[in-house]
C-alpha cells in the first residue's frame, strides 16, 4: 500500500513540476504585478499535488519500482539449468556466470528501490513531527499576553503572525508604537480575510508530503512571498501616498526588531523580503483586468492538461505493456477468469497432477492459504486448470515479485488419478515452485 501511494506521489510530483516552472515564468514575466493571481496559481498547484488519484484510478500508473519484468524472463543460463538433459555448449560456463552476476545486481537494485517508499514515509513523519514540536513550543511561549485592539501582545515573540485555523488570532510582539501596530494589525487581518492562514497550513502540509521534491519547496517559498505581497496590495489599495509611506515605515520599524515566526505553518512577518515588499508597495502600475483573466485561463488550462497528461501517460504505458505480453492461448472463458483477479495481496498458484507428470495449475487471490475456503479451491479445480506454460503467461501478465506469489500443492478430487508423493511436503512445494522460479531450486 505504501509503495502504491509513493508511486502516485512520484508521478504527481512529476506532472506538478511543469506547473511550478510555468508559474515561476509567469511570476518573472509579470514582475509580480498580479500577486493575488499568483497566489491562486500556487494554490492550484497544491491542489494538484494533493490529488494524486483521478477518477480514472491513476494509482494503477506504471510502477517505477517494478524491476520484476527482467527477472521474470528466462535467460539461456536459467533454461539450461532447469533442463537437466540439455547438452552444454562450449563456453556455457562463462555465459552462465555473467547471467548470474547480472541477476544478483538486479536483485540488489530491486531491494534498494523497494526501500524508497519506506524512506519516503519516514521523511514525512520526521518533517511533520518537527513542525508539531515547533508549534507546541510556540503555544507554550504564548501563555502570557495582553489583549488590545483585537490582537494579543506578547513579550516572548519577536514577529507578528496569525495563529489558528478555525479561530485565528493575531499575535504581535511588544515594543512597537501605536501607529506601526495599527498597520500590522490591518495587514494580519487581511491575511485572515483572504484565508491565508488556512492556505499556508495546507501548503506546508503539502511540502511535508513532498519533502524530497525541491521544486515543491520552491513553490511553497514563493507562495509565502506572494501572499505577503498580496496582503500589502490589499491594505495599501485604500491609502493615499502619505498612508503608503506610513505603512512602509511601520514595516521598517518591525524589521529592526523581528525574526522569523519559527513555523512554516504560520503567516508571519519576514524580514527577508522587506525590500521586495517596499518595492511592491511603491510600484504604482499593476496589470489590467484582461491580463489577469488571461493568466488565470493559462493557469487553469495548464492544470487541466496536467491531469490529462497523467491519464494519457498511464494509458500509453498500459498499452505498451500489453503489446509486450505474449498472446494468450487460454481461450476466452479462461482469460476472463485468470486475467481478472486482484493481485493487490498477491496470488497463490495451486498445482495438482491429472496424470503421471501431467501437472495442472489453478490461481487464487491472496497468498494466505488458510484464508482460502475449501469450496473455493474445489471450484477452481473444477475449471480443469491450465498447464504450467500457460500459468507462466498469466504470471507475466501480473508481473508480481516472487514474494507476492505462493505455490501450493493441491489434490484433484474430480480425477481418478491418485498421485503418491515420494518426498517431504516442504521439499515437494519447493519442487513445484521450481516450475515457475527455477533459479530458486
Amino acid at each position: 500500500m505504501i509503495g502504491a501511494v509513493f508511486n502516485a506521489v512520484l508521478y504527481t510530483g512529476f506532472f506538478a513540476s511543469a506547473l511550478i516552472i510555468l508559474v515561476v515564468l509567469i511570476r518573472a514575466v509579470t514582475n509580480k504585478r498580479c500577486n493575488r493571481i499568483l497566489c491562486f496559481l500556487w494554490i492550484m498547484i497544491a491542489v494538484r499535488l494533493l490529488c494524486p488519484f483521478s477518477v480514472k484510478h491513476t494509482i494503477e500508473a506504471p510502477d517505477f519500482l517494478s524491476v520484476y519484468s527482467e527477472s521474470s524472463e528466462h535467460t539461456a543460463a536459467q533454461d539450461i539449468q532447469h533442463n537437466k538433459n540439455y547438452e552444454k555448449p562450449d563456453g556455457f560456463v562463462e555465459i552462465e556466470e555473467t547471467e548470474l552476476k547480472s541477476s544478483e545486481a538486479g536483485a540488489v537494485k530491486e531491494k534498494i528501490l523497494m526501500l524508497a517508499p519506506i524512506v519516503w514515509i519516514i521523511g514525512v513523519g520526521v518533517v511533520l513531527t518537527l513542525q508539531i514540536i515547533s508549534f507546541l513550543l510556540l503555544k507554550h511561549r504564548l501563555s502570557c499576553y495582553i489583549q488590545e485592539d483585537g490582537a494579543f501582545i506578547c513579550d516572548s515573540i519577536s514577529v507578528p503572525f496569525v495563529l489558528g485555523v478555525i479561530c485565528p488570532k493575531i499575535y504581535i510582539p511588544s515594543g512597537s508604537d501605536e501607529k506601526a501596530r495599527r498597520d500590522v494589525i490591518a495587514h494580519e487581518k487581511m491575511h485572515i480575510r483572504h484565508g491565508d492562514h488556512i492556505l499556508r497550513a495546507l501548503y506546508a502540509f503539502t511540502a511535508s508530503l513532498y519533502w524530497f521534491h525541491p521544486l515543491v519547496w520552491l513553490a511553497f517559498g514563493l507562495f509565502c512571498r506572494d501572499v505577503e505581497l498580496s496582503c500589502d496590495d490589499a491594505v495599501v489599495s485604500k491609502l493615499d501616498s502619505d498612508g503608503r509611506q506610513r505603512y512602509i515605515n511601520s514595516m521598517l520599524s518591525f524589521a529592526k526588531i523581528n525574526g522569523q515566526s519559527g513555523s512554516m505553518y504560520l503567516n508571519g512577518f519576514s524580514r527577508g523580503i522587506i525590500k521586495e515588499r517596499v518595492k511592491n508597495i511603491s510600484a504604482k502600475k499593476k496589470l489590467g483586468f484582461t491580463a489577469k483573466v488571461l493568466i488565470l485561463l493559462v493557469g487553469g488550462l495548464a492544470l487541466a492538461v496536467s491531469f490529462m497528461i497523467g491519464i494519457k501517460h498511464i494509458v500509453k504505458e498500459q498499452k505498451s505493456n500489453d503489446e509486450n505480453q505474449p498472446k494468450s492461448t487460454l481461450g476466452a472463458q479462461k482469460e476472463e477468469y485468470y486475467y481478472s483477479l486482484s493481485a493487490d495481496n498477491g496470488l497463490t498458484i495451486f498445482v495438482w497432477e491429472n496424470a503421471k507428470n501431467d501437472y495442472r495449475c489453478g490461481l487464487m487471490e491472496g497468498i494466505d492459504r488458510t484464508a482460502i475456503k475449501p469450496e473455493s479451491i474445489l471450484d477452481m479445480v473444477s475449471r480443469q486448470g491450465i498447464s504450467v506454460d500457460e500459468m507462466k503467461e498469466v504470471l507475466l501478465y501480473y508481473n508480481l515479485p516472487e514474494n507476492m506469489i505462493a505455490v501450493e500443492p493441491c489434490s484433484n478430487p474430480l480425477s481418478s488419478f491418485s498421485s503418491v508423493i515420494e518426498m517431504p511436503y516442504e521439499e515437494y512445494k519447493a519442487f513445484l515452485r521450481g516450475f515457475f522460479f527455477p533459479m530458486n531450486q
